[in-house]
């Protein structure tokens, strides 16, 4: 039952394409799913690095991007996992980010292991 509230948890905060990761450990809930960037935000990563990118010598405009796209999708995930413990008897949430910002395709995505 919890399982089942936390993916439809994740879901209406508007994470995307998740699937759990099987493991032998029933006390473990395995996650992988993508925060996928928004026009706004996509937006403002690409006013950021235009900005930053005279004041910055040694990086170029798309690393600038994506780390403003990575610290957003970090900071929206850390606050959707938040809720998520506010709302459900979790002993303790781990994340990661599973791949680096895939910028053409506007997401990145997470591991999350959810100890129950």
């Amino acid at each position: 039952m919890k399982k089942e509230f936390i993916l439809e948890f994740l879901l209406d905060d508007g994470l995307t394409n998740i699937s759990e990761i099987k493991t032998n450990d029933k006390g473990i809930f395995n996650l992988k799913f993508r925060y996928e960037f928004n026009d706004y935000e996509i937006e403002a990563a690409e006013s950021y690095a235009k900005d930053m990118i005279g004041e910055l010598k040694d990086i170029n405009k798309k690393e600038l991007k994506t780390q403003f796209l990575k610290e957003i999708a970090m900071d929206e995930v850390d606050q959707i996992l938040d809720e998520l413990e506010e709302e459900v008897d979790i002993k303790k949430i781990i994340y990661k980010i599973e791949k680096e910002c895939i910028i053409d395709r506007n997401y990145i995505e997470f591991i999350v292991e959810i100890n129950l």
